[in-house]
């Protein structure tokens, strides 16, 4: 069957108030039949759209303002951002976008996750969807969404609305570069004039 793909538009105009980002390019949306379930990816690998980014979804998931929203916010992290960060800030800003725009009213919490059998940090060992690390059961992964929307939260309703906008500004000079937890953290103490080790150390510990 043969994919339909359209410009989303309405979603840079429904984001960027929100996370300031400003897309200098489009992002495609592929409405696969083929692909199962519920599931969405991003890929800059496609066929039709070589070198732009595009995001899959299913003929379930794009039915989800909730999914939508979330991979959209993906989309816009990769086109105007473009650095590999750890699991809980990658997953963390999608959460409270899809949650705080369209009132999904997932709370916010902060879950102790617990060590992995070598003693790391659940959280920070994390990959999300599997990609190059833990793997977690739906209840943990779960958990680890709820988390991550909880460490971007805090650091949002703490620091102000122009925290992310200068965050996002830095990084993206860093485009193609991977941040590690240490080097993000620090970023962002930085900008918020504020030595965040002690509340990283609370919520990544």
């Amino acid at each position: 069957t043969e994919c339909q793909v359209r410009e989303k538009d309405v979603y840079t105009e429904y984001l960027t108030p929100s996370v300031r980002f400003v897309l200098g390019e489009p992002i495609y949306v592929i409405i696969q039949p083929t692909v199962d379930g519920r599931a969405a990816y991003q890929t800059q690998n496609d066929p039709d759209y070589p070198g732009s980014i595009a995001t899959v979804f299913s003929a379930e998931s794009i039915r989800s303002a909730s999914t939508t929203v979330h991979e959209m916010t993906h989309a816009l992290q990769d086109a105007c951002i473009g650095v590999r960060c750890p699991a809980w800030f990658t997953e963390g800003l999608p959460e409270m976008v899809s949650n705080e725009l369209i009132a999904v009213n997932d709370q916010p919490r902060q879950e102790s996750l617990g060590l992995d059998a070598e003693g790391n940090s659940l959280i920070q060992v994390w990959r999300s969807h599997g990609a190059g690390g833990a793997t977690f059961p739906e209840a943990l992964t779960y958990q680890a969404y709820r988390h991550a929307y909880y460490i971007m939260k805090t650091l949002r309703d703490r620091h102000g609305d122009d925290f992310y906008t200068q965050v996002f500004r830095e990084m993206a000079t860093r485009r193609g570069k991977r941040l590690l937890d240490v080097e993000l953290i620090d970023l962002m103490s930085r900008i918020s004039g504020e030595e965040l080790e002690g509340f990283f150390a609370d919520t990544l510990g």
